[in-house]
């Protein structure tokens, strides 16, 4: 019995210490005229890309996978789900995207931390982790959209374990034709817009 309990000792800090799968979030969507906000958690993860039959293989892109985490009823999940999709980054760098000499916190875990320039006029503060070497995904958003059914939009990544795939999904930058959409909505106009950091 007692060397059965010193086992289970010298296993169970391995097992605290192993990182959850994927990327897991918080949102929060504020539905104009809606009394409340919903709320809900869900998790990301990358797939393979699909190999061709083709003798030359070509860099291809992966897809990926989004979960709902169990705790809320199946109503939320399906609004969540319907509009994680459209909310969510997880790139390799681009032009908007402006790294910082700060380093942060995500679920323990220190990550670069980068600013996203958004499109003029909308009101919008995204920063992004550097959750692998060259690999960007959403950290924090908040976006206050002046047209359209939300008013207001909260996403929060609370956790970054492993990816099943180091290749970047097709539309791993889904979020900024989002943010793009929701200016032409608003009617922006501006100067380019500005390297938005978390208040």
């Amino acid at each position: 019995m007692r060397v059965l309990l010193l086992l289970l000792i010298s296993v169970l800090p391995s097992f605290a210490q192993t990182p959850a799968q994927g990327l897991r979030y918080r949102m929060k969507l504020w539905f104009r005229d809606a009394e409340a906000p919903v709320e809900g958690r869900f998790t990301v993860d990358t797939t393979v890309p699909t190999r061709s039959s083709n003798r030359v293989q070509k860099p291809r892109l992966g897809g990926w996978v989004i979960r709902p985490v169990a705790g809320s009823d199946r109503a939320t999940q399906a609004i969540i789900l319907a509009r994680a999709p459209g909310l969510l980054f997880l790139s390799t760098p681009v032009p908007q995207a402006v790294r910082t000499s700060i380093r942060t916190t995500v679920g323990g875990r220190s990550c670069a931390f980068w600013g996203l320039r958004t499109p003029p006029g909308l009101v919008a503060s995204v920063a992004l982790a550097e959750i692998a070497p060259h690999a960007l995904a959403v950290m924090e958003l908040t976006s206050e959209p002046r047209s359209g059914d939300l008013a207001r939009v909260e996403l929060h990544l609370e956790s970054a374990g492993r990816l099943s795939s180091a290749a970047p999904p097709q539309d791993g930058t889904a979020l900024l034709g989002t943010l793009e959409a929701w200016a032409k909505l608003d009617h922006a106009s501006g100067d380019g817009g500005a390297v938005t950091v978390l208040r």
